[in-house]
């Protein structure tokens, strides 16, 4: 009884949409969600963005030989639309390199380098997003699990500092 009226509404989104200007949330929202992995014909893996799918016709953004890289890049897609939360300031003071977030100091690094901002702003952001966080363990293979869950059970109970 009511599709109709939407169907007229959603068929006027794309021009309207093209007319206005992006918001500064544009990018995050481009790439937030959780990425789909789909099998594709000729053996390899696509990762398509959420809502997304190769058999309704949409192309993915990846496409890989191996699952683990798929999930590797199904979980770091969500983080290129953010914004790094971490600077690294180029001039050396006497206790190094600072490193600071929005209003907060961070720590110091004693050689300049960064590449180290760029990856803790990839593991904060797989700590932000448990699901990520799961499929990439998941990835890691039993051999990595297994590992993990001894060296976990270890800085729970008896190491103080993770």
């Amino acid at each position: 009884m009511y599709a109709l009226p939407v169907l007229r509404l959603f068929s006027r989104v794309p021009a309207y949409l093209e007319e206005q200007d992006e918001p500064i949330t544009a990018a995050e929202a481009e790439s937030a969600g959780v990425w789909g992995i789909e099998r594709l014909p000729e053996g390899t893996w696509g990762v398509v963005r959420p809502g997304d799918s190769v058999a309704r016709g949409d192309e993915p953004e990846g496409v890989f030989h191996r699952l683990e890289h798929a999930v590797e890049a199904a979980v770091v897609f969500p983080t290129l639309g953010r914004d790094n939360l971490f600077t690294l300031h180029p001039d050396k003071t006497p206790r190094g390199y600072a490193i600071e977030m929005p209003g907060e100091l961070v720590g110091h690094l004693r050689h300049f380098d960064s590449s180290l901002t760029d990856r803790m702003h990839l593991a904060d952001c797989l700590l932000r997003t448990p699901d990520s966080l799961g499929r990439l363990l998941r990835a890691a293979g039993g051999a990595a699990l297994t590992r993990t869950d001894k060296l976990l059970l270890h800085r729970l109970f008896v190491q103080e500092v993770p």
